[in-house]
């Protein structure tokens, strides 16, 4: 509060040179609006009494008003979308468009279903998801972020499925009873081959046969043949002939067991 030899009657109070305002000499505050956010002013304040007189030097202040209080959240791009990629039996890459905002994207979420998986820079547009279970379905989204604390309203998302493990293991032969490459109904010009089931980590797909007509040491391929059965009708050899005939287990991974084998002459 002023002092007077009479009395404070008012103060006056303004913005550069410009009065905002008169209040009574009982007031000693003033509300000043209309101000814009993060811009500098000077105030000042002079006292008056009943007889008009108004001190010459009054009491100044400068001030900067704080940034207006931001509530927009980020938003993504026009047909912004999350992509996979890099989609391996443990993990993937997630990768999307930049967000805007109107003061600036500090931050991005990424989720796995409603699990909040990581939170990187606003600089970052992609991120590497690890320890996942091969062959199996996830969803992912993704949330932009700025320093105020909003988010983006819409998510984007993404569904994929982790690879399946490798199947590097051939199929086997049972061990007991040996497995043994049978030959039956032997003709002129046909027999039957026969061999026990083999056994594989993930399935028995099929069966490789190879024939081969045996002259002396040497060998010549006559057929290849793939059947689903444990047996096989070979026809149209040739009578009083030996041939040597191997089979071989695979699997949908393209492996392939041993060979059984069985050399038998025609009648």
């Amino acid at each position: 509060a002023a002092t007077d030899n009479v009395g404070v009657m008012g103060y006056r109070i303004y913005q550069g040179d410009t009065l905002l305002g008169t209040v009574d000499g009982s007031t000693t505050s003033y509300e000043v609006i209309g101000l814009s956010p993060k811009t500098q002013y000077g105030f000042t304040v002079k006292a008056g009494d009943a007889a008009g007189n108004w001190s010459s030097a009054g009491l100044s202040v400068s001030v900067k008003t704080k940034a207006a209080a931001d509530n927009a959240p980020p938003s993504w791009p026009r047909r912004s979308s999350l992509t996979a990629s890099n989609v391996g039996t443990t993990s993937l890459t997630l990768s999307w468009p930049a967000a805007t905002d109107n003061v600036g994207v500090t931050g991005y979420q990424i989720y796995q279903g409603d699990t909040l998986l990581a939170t990187v820079d606003g600089s970052a547009t992609s991120y590497e998801v690890t320890g996942l279970s091969p062959e199996t379905p996830y969803s992912f989204k993704v949330k932009a972020g700025d320093g105020a604390g909003n988010w983006s309203k819409n998510a984007l998302s993404a569904s994929v499925t982790t690879l399946g493990e490798t199947d590097t293991t051939p199929p086997s032969w049972p061990t007991r009873p040996r497995s043994q490459l049978r030959v039956s109904g032997v003709g002129a010009t046909s027999l039957t081959l026969n061999w026990p089931a083999a056994k594989d980590d993930v399935g028995v797909t099929g069966y490789r046969i190879r024939i081969y007509k045996k002259e002396k040491q040497e060998k010549t391929l006559v057929a290849t043949v793939e059947v689903l059965d444990t047996s096989y009708e070979v026809t149209g050899l040739s009578s009083k002939t030996t041939y040597l005939f191997e089979v071989e287990a695979g699997d949908a991974a393209d492996n392939w067991s041993g060979k059984l084998s069985v050399t038998r002459k025609t009648r």
